[in-house]
């Protein structure tokens, strides 16, 4: 439940005991709370004597008394763990975290992004490594770079754990194409248009989540499907990543464990088409093949090649004549913060993430 929901479903809160310093804001704000009919229990003599109200010495006596629909007042990080305790044993709807007046960022950040932590050693490591990263990112922001990063729900995870979670689905290894398009080397880069944005062409469908199933190769593959299928019939279908994920199986790939686009682009042509994502909606978990009953196929192609390694050249021209489906190591925090502006980092080749080029 949002902190909002818990204040309108709330008739009285009590404010546990703060110093002075730390307790103005929480007093102020619990005294526009008292005048829009809010009951506010303080739990401390200086609560009191602001509010007007009859201090308890605890939660407990409090809730003797008054039935405590909320738990408000504290600050400092190592104070959560016991007031939660105490808020749950009380029968409280739950907490919320007025900061008082000094700015807690990492505070901010976990309500925000719904963040609860179940310890107060992960409490502590989580605000440690969102401190880490904040820094990271002010730094990078403040440097000569041409793009920008920016805090985002990723904040309180290490670059490992941001691989493992969200950019470890691509298979690189499995398989060496047999497909490649070397006519992309031979071309004349002048001749091409000095830029190309398949997103405001309509090429391209709106940013999709995989959420932590290791299906990149996927959303990559349906991408590079969709722009295609806009380019040849000026139609843009929405296809179905979860069809791969549950039924590319026998040309390679492993669902939520990662597999290939080119695996991916195989399934589809044996299968005469891809279904809609209307018809065969994205759950981000393994699941059985309902291939055979999401009707009929939203897009379908008759063939795939892949671009030569190695050549920006014949990325280029590639990425001038549709969509591409690419790879890329998304294991650092240039890709983890990245918000706007053209990457001019080390983009590493170990490649562990399949993405779309849109342009």
């Amino acid at each position: 439940m949002s902190t909002r929901d818990l204040l309108q479903h709330s008739q009285t809160i009590a404010v546990v005991g703060l110093s002075p310093d730390e307790s103005r804001d929480s007093h102020r704000i619990s005294r526009y709370m008292q005048a829009q009919g809010y009951r506010i229990i303080p739990i401390n003599p200086r609560a009191s004597r602001i509010l007007g109200e009859v201090a308890y010495p605890d939660l407990q006596a409090a809730a003797a008394q008054h039935r405590i629909d909320l738990v408000n007042g504290f600050r400092r990080s190592e104070d959560i763990p016991p007031i939660a305790r105490e808020a749950v044993a009380i029968g409280a709807r739950g907490l919320w975290l007025q900061l008082g007046i000094e700015h807690d960022e990492a505070a901010e950040w976990a309500r925000a992004h719904g963040k609860v932590y179940k310890t107060k050693e992960e409490l502590v490591l989580r605000r440690s490594i969102f401190a880490a990263n904040v820094a990271k990112i002010n730094a990078h922001n403040g440097s000569a770079a041409g793009w920008k990063m920016a805090v985002n729900k990723f904040a309180d995870l290490t670059a490992d754990e941001f691989k493992t979670r969200f950019a470890s689905g691509y298979r690189a290894h499995e398989k060496r194409s047999k497909n490649v398009n070397l006519a992309l080397l031979r071309s004349n880069v002048s001749a091409l248009p000095t830029s190309v944005d398949w997103t405001t062409k309509g090429a391209v469908t709106p940013v999709k989540n995989q959420g932590q199933c290791g299906s990149c190769w996927a959303f990559s593959t349906t991408g590079s499907v969709e722009g295609i299928s806009f380019i040849s019939t000026g139609t843009l279908p929405d296809v179905s990543e979860q069809q791969l994920v549950d039924c590319s199986g026998a040309e390679g790939n492993q669902g939520c464990n990662g597999g290939l686009m080119d695996y991916g682009f195989e399934y589809i042509i044996k299968n005469k088409g891809i279904c809609s994502e209307t018809a065969y909606p994205y759950k981000g978990v393994d699941g059985k093949c309902k291939a055979t009953t999401c009707g009929a196929a939203a897009a379908t192609i008759t063939g795939y090649t892949d671009v030569p390694t190695n050549s920006e050249t014949a990325l280029l021209t590639a990425a001038a004549q549709q969509p591409v489906s690419v790879a890329v190591e998304a294991d650092q925090s240039s890709v983890q913060f990245y918000t706007s502006g053209v990457m001019a980092a080390a983009c590493g080749t170990s490649l562990d993430h399949g993405v779309l080029v849109v342009g």
